[in-house]
C-alpha cells in the first residue's frame, strides 16, 4: 500500500517491499472474506425485511401472517447459517470470533423462531388461552430481532474488518437490506399483544 518502489537494494528496501506487498495481500484477503461473510447474511437480511403487520383485532389473520413470516425467517436463518459454515479460513482471530458469536446468536434465534411457528401452527384462533400463549412466544421471537442489525454489522467492531467491509459490495447490499428493514419495521415493529379480545 505504501510506495513500493525503492527497488535496487536487496536487503532493507527489499524487505520493506516484501512487507508492503504482504500487507496488501492481507488486506485483499480480508476484503474477500468480508464480502463472503456479508454474502452469507444477505438471505436473512432480505427475509427480516418481510416482517408482517400485527392486527390484534383479527387474530386468525395475524396468526396466518406470523406462521408464514416465521417459516420464511427460519429458511433465511438456515441459509445464512449454512453460508457462515461454508466461509473460508478467517483472516484474523477477531474475524473468527465474529463468526462464532454471530453463528451462536442466529442459531438461538432460529430455535426460538421454529418453536414459535410450531406453537402458532397448533393454536386454535378461536381459543383465547391457546392464542395468548402462542402470541407470547411469537412476541419473544420478534423481540430478539430488534437488535439483529447490530449482530449482523459485527465487523464494525474491528477497524480492519470494518475497512474491509467498506470495500466489499455484498456488505453494502446487506446494509441496504437492513436499512430498508429499519424503515419498514418502524411502522410494524411492536410485539404482538397477548390480548385476544376482539377476536
Amino acid at each position: 500500500m505504501v510506495g513500493c518502489s525503492s527497488g535496487g537494494s536487496t536487503n532493507a528496501s527489499g524487505s520493506t517491499s516484501s512487507a508492503s506487498s504482504t500487507t496488501a495481500a492481507s488486506g485483499d484477503a480480508k476484503v474477500t472474506w468480508a464480502n463472503d461473510y456479508c454474502g452469507a447474511l444477505i438471505p436473512l437480511a432480505t427475509v427480516v425485511n418481510q416482517r408482517p403487520e400485527i392486527d390484534t383485532s383479527n387474530m386468525a389473520a395475524t396468526r396466518t401472517s406470523l406462521i408464514g413470516f416465521f417459516g420464511n425467517l427460519s429458511d433465511g436463518l438456515g441459509q445464512s447459517l449454512d453460508g457462515l459454515k461454508g466461509l473460508g479460513a478467517a483472516p484474523s482471530a477477531t474475524a473468527s470470533g465474529v463468526v462464532e458469536s454471530v453463528t451462536k446468536t442466529l442459531t438461538d434465534i432460529k430455535a426460538g423462531v421454529d418453536e414459535s411457528r410450531a406453537a402458532l401452527d397448533k393454536a386454535d384462533p378461536a381459543n383465547p388461552a391457546a392464542m395468548s400463549q402462542a402470541m407470547t412466544g411469537a412476541g419473544s421471537s420478534l423481540g430478539k430481532l430488534a437488535n439483529i442489525g447490530d449482530t449482523m454489522s459485527a465487523l464494525e467492531k474491528d477497524p480492519e474488518l470494518a475497512a474491509a467491509g467498506d470495500k466489499a459490495p455484498k456488505c453494502e447490499e446487506m446494509t441496504k437490506a437492513l436499512e430498508s428493514d429499519s424503515t419498514s419495521a418502524s411502522s410494524s415493529s411492536e410485539e404482538p399483544s397477548t390480548s385476544t379480545s376482539g377476536n
